[in-house]
């Protein structure tokens, strides 16, 4: 029986257990971590005393840095969502940013080149976004609480003009955009 768990704060609301149960059938075990504080969270050791892998959300995506191998795909994003145990210890990685790559691939060959890109946020997916657009060469624009007090109501038309946009929503869940947005958008 394969065993998973998902570490993060406030997450009863997660679909993970039964998303995975659907992708790898009802014997899966899945386990929700939940802790408030990351003082109170184990080291990996304790965690995976019988659990085969483990999914991290925020606000814990920089707790294990130190502890673990971060395969090559995410270095340098600064933030982990996988670990597994290997013969020399954890392994981890970022599918997050390896979605970011999927996803943008597929968007842009439904609507051909984006004109303009935006992000709006500051968190760790902001910046996974940011490294994705950087190291594939792709001009963009963020916008997030600390530079634009009014994100929520950000007029998104005026500042990526008018051509096919992308805009990639990075906020909490509980962020609602009430702002201007270019006629031909792509909203994420």
């Amino acid at each position: 029986m394969t065993s998973l768990a998902l570490l993060g704060k406030g997450i009863a609301h997660s679909r993970s257990p039964e998303i995975y149960r659907r992708l790898l059938g009802p014997g899966v075990k899945y386990a929700l971590l939940d802790h408030a504080q990351s003082a109170d969270i184990p080291p990996l050791e304790e965690i995976f005393r019988g659990l085969d892998g483990l999914s991290i959300t925020a606000p814990y995506k920089k707790h294990f840095l130190s502890s673990v191998q971060v395969m090559p795909e995410a270095q340098g994003l600064d933030a982990i969502n996988c670990v597994r145990r290997s013969q020399d210890g954890f392994q981890a990685t970022n599918t997050d940013y390896l979605a970011m790559g999927t996803v943008y691939r597929q968007l842009e060959s439904q609507s051909g080149p984006f004109k303009a890109m935006a992000i709006l946020g500051d968190g760790s997916m902001a910046k996974i976004t940011e490294i994705f657009f950087q190291r594939s060469s792709l001009p963009y624009v963020k916008f997030s609480r600390r530079t634009v007090p009014e994100l929520d109501r950000v007029d998104l038309a005026q500042a990526l003009g008018t051509g096919p946009a992308l805009v990639i929503n990075t906020c909490a869940r509980e962020y609602v955009f009430a702002g201007k947005l270019p006629k031909q958008c792509i909203f994420w």
